[in-house]
């Protein structure tokens, strides 16, 4: 699978599945609750639920609607920013009291295991970069690619409202070569990126990195590998499939710059995967 092609699955995928859950809790307020819609049409004194892994934790009772967007009061159960929220289709004004009970039967496991299953959380991801570095010398321009690859951990700290932020921490190599010269450097890296919840799992994000090197190769004229740190900035595209259990398997896709020098431009185009679970 190219880059190109991962690129537009995962675009697929945060376009496509959150379109099952187009509704989700965007602030709360005691309890009161603000509803993002997107193509679901709640109703006033609407009866709808908020699901956490897929089970039910809290009823709620539409009170007022807008276009895009309901206030809602919590009637049973717990909620928190970023829970999904349907209707019941399966429920029918008979069979209202079994759908609160399993409300109250699945908020007691949430409380239970509150102390297991936290916001924050741990987990490794690796991934693969395409790397391009262009160098002028003497008037005359030599571009330079590559193939390397990067493997580490990752934590994930809530930062603000649907904010969150996702540090990182591994090995990173980058790599370019053509026609017999090329350059391969090694680095420990430290990373740090916001990213912006769109719906569902799909966010948006920016951020950058410190490099510490511990390994260099180089032989391409023009290009001094001697400094013993560098950098990077990052803006980002991933979506974080959730597993259950606090659990997810983030998905991203990175465009890295590094900073330019006399004569000297390099960038990288990274595809990461990873495992995370909550503490």
């Amino acid at each position: 699978m190219n880059i190109r092609s991962f690129f537009c699955w995962v675009m697929f995928v945060g376009l496509v599945q959150p379109n099952a859950w187009a509704a989700e809790i965007l602030k709360m307020s005691g309890n009161k609750v603000m509803i993002k819609m997107e193509g679901r049409e709640f109703a006033p004194d609407d009866t709808v639920f908020a699901y956490k892994d897929g089970k039910k934790r809290a009823l709620i009772k539409i009170l007022k609607v807008k276009e895009g967007a309901a206030l809602g009061e919590v009637k049973k159960g717990q909620v928190e920013v970023g829970l999904l929220v349907k209707k019941d289709t399966k429920s029918s004004s008979g069979s209202e009291s079994a759908s609160t009970k399993n409300v109250k039967d699945s908020t007691s496991t949430a409380e239970t295991s509150s102390h297991e299953v936290g916001n924050n959380r741990i987990g490794i991801m690796g991934g693969v970069f395409q790397n391009n570095m262009k160098i002028e010398v003497s008037g005359t321009t030599f571009n330079y690619s590559d193939m390397s690859m990067a493997l580490g951990g990752f934590v994930d700290i809530p930062f603000a409202d649907n904010i969150d932020l996702r540090g990182k921490a591994g090995y990173l190599q980058y790599s370019v070569a053509k026609d017999g010269v090329s350059a391969s450097l090694g680095y420990l890296s430290l990373e740090g990126t916001l990213q912006l919840k769109i719906v569902g799992g799909l966010w948006i994000g920016g951020g950058g990195a410190f490099l510490l090197t511990v390994s260099r190769n180089n032989n391409i004229p023009g290009l001094d590998a001697s400094s013993a740190t560098n950098s990077f900035f990052l803006l980002g595209l991933g979506y974080d499939i959730r597993l259950g259990k606090g659990a997810i398997l983030p998905l991203c896709v990175d465009y890295i710059l590094f900073p330019g020098g006399s004569g000297i431009s390099a960038n990288s185009l990274a595809i990461r995967a990873g495992y995370g679970w909550a503490f």
